[in-house]
């Protein structure tokens, strides 16, 4: 898909055409954890948690009370409190990719671009393959020609 065909893609809601869109919609997630004693038992290493937080902005699109500010800035202080981490020590990030603002707007939020640097970081193609910040590496859910064109001049 070209920037071309990017630019013509059908408007959904303004301002966001149908490849800001992701393509399947999940209605939940959810990780398996085991303690590290057990882990080691496993035949891959284990991961260990540093530290989480969660924070909810609201229960549906229509009750938000600013779709701008997603729950990333106060779960993310949390998280990197209870890791005693920086978001300058992450070397991998997988990110909710709803959209292709939400992806901007986390990044953001947690603190990896100040507000408003996260287009251009992205549009400058660090998040792509060899880039300088592994994003989403597996792939996420938005089409990989929006993820790539993220930052692209629309």
């Amino acid at each position: 898909m070209t920037a071309r065909d990017v630019r013509a893609a059908p408007m959904i809601s303004s301002p966001l055409i149908a490849a800001d869109c992701c393509l399947a919609t999940d209605g939940g997630g959810a990780i398996v954890l085991t303690s590290l004693e057990r882990a080691r038992d496993l035949p891959r290493p284990p991961a260990v948690v540093l530290g989480y937080g969660e924070s909810t902005t609201n229960t549906s699109m229509t009750s938000a009370s600013d779709l701008l500010r997603p729950g990333s800035p106060d779960s993310g202080r949390r998280a990197f409190a209870m890791a005693a981490l920086r978001p300058g020590d992450v070397d991998v990030a997988q990110l909710y990719d709803s959209f292709t603002v939400t992806v901007l707007l986390t990044l953001e939020g947690l603190g990896f671009r100040a507000p408003g640097a996260a287009a251009s970081f992205i549009g400058d193609g660090r998040i792509r393959p060899g880039g300088d910040f592994a994003l989403n590496t597996s792939g996420g859910g938005l089409p990989s020609h929006a993820t790539v064109l993220l930052g692209a001049d629309r």
